[in-house]
């Protein structure tokens, strides 16, 4: 058995502010903050609040063993890490765009471990009343998360969401269970966290015909738990071929879902099995076109799996219709579909519907094609959310004889004809600046592929292979996306470069549906704000400089109307949080 020795710290880092204003206001510009308002206030994966847990995964016995949580931030503020029921905590200091790394042992962040050779356990909630199995990721200033199962012989990771970007419905995306079930069990897994007491979960098994979980629930039919703040409801498959894709979870409150697969074979019947895991996009924030792109060297295109939000979904390839999903997930072939992007030489490719879908692409294993690479799982951005300039990081390598070279796909807008347009530029970050380069002009630029016209606008992707480790922006005119990925004769990983949810129907995430009015944004002498005190009264009320400083607090909230005093203040950009029911940005301007 081939496993993915992924051992590495895999970080991408996205945009979190792209506006930055100087203390004296010197650079402020109202017309440029109206118009970036809305992408600033958008819902992303920067926040300041996380809950997450690993999936079980593959244990090298008495080998180096570990996860890590890789933590960033565009501000100074203290990052704390805890994991009650585990007796895990540690706080750590992290400044500016600078990588900071928390290690727990497979006791402290998993529910569970097990061997190749054992069983799943069965269905179960971890934690009751006051018991939180859930790892708690917290600061007081927004910043990003990466959850990296990092082991001696196996590995893989996600982009963390924040509890701001939480939903309440999502349609899991996983892999088949090829192993025989008797010398050895590679499940499928989900794990549902809650960030609140008293979250009522539904649950739908999907997957395919003979599809079961380990506690016995069947595909099509359904379950209800009720999970308190940190608890982790874990469904482990049961039985060789079982797939949990396509199966529903619609809470009460939002929670946070991670699936995978202990071992996948991808395709089904290879050999060569790894790890794959990630952190599921909440189904308010699918959009309805996607664009493929085929990794480096391989000589066979990935698959990708195609769920449906809504009944009656129509499925395009490259404007050709290639399905018509019956039901919101389910089973295979009615409410999702597995394919290869196309069964001849890579190439990019369109998926599109006429209702919003999620596309997630796996990364073949080696036997597929006889190329060195592992298999991972990555969800692809829907056009909705592609951004004018993103940032990123390389792995830091704990190892100099691995990921020697990465990739990154990048996709964007040109001219029909224009391969490489001058606006599409990349930049390293040396010396404390980033140094831009047109992409055009590079010679690491090692292939561009023509997309297409979509909406009466034409793309292309080019695939860079980046010279060293570190941290680098893409930039354009138009919006765009990338993929970050690499691999080793025995490993692979890739990930979306960036994502922003703008799509989201509840940005702030809270458990209650809290109206606040906040005005004047921009301000001057005063910020003033109301909201519903009797549906969910604030611990506490903060504003924060751009550095992390508070600058005002309030304890002992008695009112409903609260007005903050600003005219003292430097203009500048400033985080509003009251409690954990809401955060915003707001600016003040002399």
């Amino acid at each position: 058995m081939r496993t993915n020795m992924f051992g590495t710290t895999l970080l991408v880092v996205v945009l979190i502010l792209s506006f930055l204003i100087s203390a004296e206001g010197k650079n402020f510009n109202l017309k440029d903050f109206n118009e970036k308002a809305p992408e600033l206030l958008g819902s992303n994966n920067a926040g300041t609040e996380f809950w997450l847990t690993f999936n079980p995964a593959p244990e090298t016995p008495g080998g180096k063993n570990e996860l890590k949580l890789y933590v960033v931030s565009e501000f100074t503020t203290t990052v704390t890490a805890l994991n009650f029921s585990r007796y895990f905590l540690e706080q750590k200091q992290i400044k500016p765009y600078e990588i900071t790394e928390f290690t727990l042992t497979p006791y402290q962040g998993q529910c569970y471990s097990k061997s190749d050779s054992e069983p799943p356990q069965s269905d179960a909630v971890f934690g009751g009343c006051g018991e939180e199995y859930g790892i708690h990721v917290y600061a007081d200033m927004p910043f990003i998360c990466y959850a990296v199962t990092q082991y001696q012989n196996s590995g893989e990771g996600y982009l963390a969401i924040p509890v701001s970007s939480l939903g309440k419905e999502y349609i899991v995306s996983s892999w088949a269970d090829g192993s025989d079930n008797i010398t050895s069990y590679h499940p499928s897994y989900i794990s549902i966290v809650s960030p609140y007491d008293n979250n009522m979960i539904d649950f739908t098994l999907g997957g395919t015909p003979g599809t079961k979980t380990k506690g016995g629930l069947i595909t099509g039919n359904s379950c209800k738990f009720n999970l308190g703040k940190g608890n982790i409801l874990l469904l482990a498959s049961g039985g060789q071929g079982a797939d949990f894709s396509g199966s529903r979870i619609l809470s009460s409150k939002p929670v946070a879902v991670i699936s995978g697969n202990y071992c996948a074979n991808i395709p089904d019947g290879i050999g060569g099995c790894s790890f794959v895991t990630e952190m599921e996009r909440p189904a308010e924030t699918w959009g309805k076109t996607y664009i493929y792109t085929p990794i480096i060297f391989r000589k066979n295109n990935s698959f990708v799996k195609i769920f449906s939000k809504e009944a009656g979904t129509n499925i395009f390839r490259d404007n050709v219709q290639i399905a018509t999903l019956k039901t919101a997930g389910g089973i295979a072939e009615e409410g999702w579909i597995k394919l290869r992007a196309d069964e001849s030489s890579p190439f990019t490719h369109i998926f599109s519907a006429d209702k919003p879908i999620n596309v997630v692409q796996f990364n073949c294993g080696y036997d597929d094609d006889s190329v060195e690479s592992n298999p991972f799982m990555m969800e692809l951005t829907p056009m909705e959310e592609f951004q004018n300039e993103i940032i990123f990081s390389t792995p830091n390598l704990p190892y100099e004889d691995r990921y020697k070279f990465n990739y990154i796909n990048v996709l964007y807008q040109s001219e029909k004809g224009v391969l490489l347009p001058d606006d599409v530029q990349i930049a390293s970050y040396e010396d404390s600046t980033f140094i831009w380069k047109k992409i055009g002009n590079l010679p690491n630029t090692l292939s561009v592929q023509t997309v297409g016209s979509i909406n009466d606008k034409f793309y292309y992707f080019a695939t860079i292979k980046l010279l060293k480790n570190g941290v680098y922006k893409i930039k354009a005119d138009n919006p765009l996306t990338a993929y970050s990925y690499g691999f080793s004769d025995v490993d692979g990983y890739g990930f979306p470069a960036s994502t922003s949810f703008s799509t989201l129907l509840n940005v702030n995430g809270s458990e209650n549906e809290v109206d606040i009015n906040l005005y004047p944004n921009p301000a001057d002498d005063y910020l003033s704000f109301n909201f519903n005190i009797e549906a969910q009264k604030p611990d506490f009320i903060k504003l924060f400089d751009s550095f992390g400083n508070v600058v005002y607090e309030n304890e002992n909230i008695i009112e409903n109307n609260i007005k903050i005093n600003t005219s003292e203040l430097a203009s500048g950009m400033y985080f509003l949080r009251v409690g954990s029911m809401f955060m915003r940005k707001v600016v003040v301007v002399h």
